[in-house]
């Protein structure tokens, strides 16, 4: 290995010591990004990252990266790391950032990549670092010994004709450089990372135990590739003192430190779907068919605009509460709910029997039978009504005192205006007719005010609004 490389590894290991005194980060069960945010045709850097709640404190390469509308594996984008010809290293080719993980002695990371079909493995020599890996304390790599007291790291790897490796540095290694174990299949062959196709790899990294500063050898590295086993390495040694895993290290460019790595061609990388986690359970790649869920979810929520209830949308769909925006139109969250919908919603989300007739109003002969059976259902549990003419008006708004009064119906809670204070600054105006349920949803934190405890009776109640109220609903109904 070159001079250059050594040089250039410890640079990188100064700049990710840095990272220890950056902020703390904040604790998460799960880090996902599939880069729906964000313009097409961009780059994506530090910023756009962080919006994702992926925190880095520095990062190289932002200017070879770029948003891509055309090619993804799920929703609509995909981040592509391009490659230029030539070029290797990390300040010449491909992408570099340690992004801050909450330090955990075990953590999986996740990530679909697709090389494109003309991919150069290299000039004369083929390796290159691939995606997303694992790396704690100082992150000892770049032609360090680690000591232990150093950190670690653990990476991908492509080497020639694309095959699949795992790079790490851990103690009780003789040489200079890292550890390569080449992943393989059940049969035994080499796994081989093919050209214009998505693939996924899954890498897990525990942290051994440490006893008066000697370490155990019980560390583990695993990695899956498309869901099966490709390679495990036990008995490792990471640390001597109480360095965690903390951050998620991605990764990607070529070399080796000489030209003779060097793509011939420009060369391209996409990468989608990233997760990172301390739980295997949020690995649906590693469970068959579980992926085909979250990708629902992850392709339901890209349509959601930014919105101070986008999570929570997101939990209704997950909970399949709601089906999620409708494709090729735009979803405002706060335009308001209609009625019909409004109805279809709250028999879904409490669970109420469903009728087997249809409710028999005149004005909502054109809708779905699901929605018809829906409002019968409503109408026989008497939590809504018709109005005097005898029609429904399903498209028609819902005010937010009128959701107080069909809600409390639907949970039959016992309602009861007297209270020691007044919870809205305009109480003068809430009609008589739903003052008890506006109290009574209010105490149980179902229902809340406006800009600073402005209920708005009047007011039309907005999808997300109608969608956030009845999540707390469920809640409370789990909870009783």
């Amino acid at each position: 290995m070159s001079r250059m490389k050594k040089t250039l590894g410890l640079v990188l290991a100064g700049m990710l010591m840095l990272s220890l005194t950056a902020a703390a980060v904040e604790p998460t069960a799960l880090l996902e990004q599939s880069f729906e945010s964000g313009t097409a045709g961009e780059p994506y850097g530090l910023d756009e990252w962080a919006a994702a709640h992926w925190i880095s404190p520095w990062m190289l390469g932002d200017e070879r990266s770029q948003l891509d509308d055309q090619v993804s594996r799920s929703g609509s984008q995909s981040l592509r790391i391009r490659y230029p010809a030539g070029q290797y290293m990390p300040e010449a080719s491909g992408y570099l950032a340690p992004f801050q993980l909450e330090p955990a002695n075990e953590y999986y990371v996740s990530f679909w990549a697709r090389f494109s079909e003309d991919f150069s493995w290299g000039t004369r020599r083929s390796e290159g670092k691939l995606g997303l890996g694992l790396a704690g304390g100082a992150a000892c790599s770049g032609g360090q010994t680690c000591t232990g007291d150093n950190g670690f790291s653990s990476r991908l790897l492509w080497r020639e004709g694309g095959r699949a490796a795992v790079y790490y540095y851990a103690m009780d290694h003789p040489g200079p450089y890292g550890d390569v174990v080449y992943l393989t299949d059940a049969t035994g062959e080499p796994v081989t990372y093919p050209r214009g196709e998505w693939f996924n790899v899954v890498q897990r990294l525990k942290v051994n135990t440490v006893t008066n500063g000697q370490a155990h050898p019980d560390g583990e590295i695993e990695v899956w590739y498309n869901g099966q086993a490709g390679a495990k390495i036990t008995g490792l040694r990471f640390v001597t003192n109480s360095d965690k895993v903390d951050k998620a290290y991605f990764a990607t460019f070529y070399g080796g430190g000489t030209p003779e790595y060097a793509p011939t061609h420009d060369s391209y990388i996409w990468y989608d779907d990233l997760k990172v986690s301390q739980q295997r359970s949020d690995m649906c790649e590693l469970e068959p068919g579980t992926c085909d869920e979250w990708d629902r979810v992850r392709m339901l929520t890209a349509r959601i605009p930014a919105h101070w209830a986008k999570a929570e949308l997101q939990r209704a769909i997950e909970q399949r509460l709601w089906e999620g925006p409708p494709a090729g139109r735009s979803f405002n969250p706060d335009a308001p709910i209609q009625r019909a919908a409004l109805v279809e919603l709250l028999v879904r989300a409490l669970g109420m029997d469903q009728a087997t007739d249809r409710a028999q109003f005149p004005d909502i002969r054109h809708l779905t039978q699901a929605q018809q059976q829906a409002i019968a259902a409503a109408v026989t549990a008497g939590v809504i009504n018709g109005f005097e003419d005898g029609s429904f008006r399903p498209q028609g708004e819902v005010t937010r005192a009128q959701l107080a009064t069909i809600l409390a119906r639907a949970l039959k809670l016992p309602v009861n205006a007297a209270t020691s204070t007044q919870p809205f600054t305009d109480d003068n105006t809430l009609p008589g007719w739903a003052r008890d349920s506006v109290y009574a949803l209010s105490g149980l934190g179902i229902l809340q005010g406006r800009n600073g405890h402005v209920f708005d009776p009047q007011a039309p109640v907005t999808s997300a609004e109608a969608l956030v109220v009845l999540l707390r609903a469920v809640d409370l109904a789990d909870r009783s």
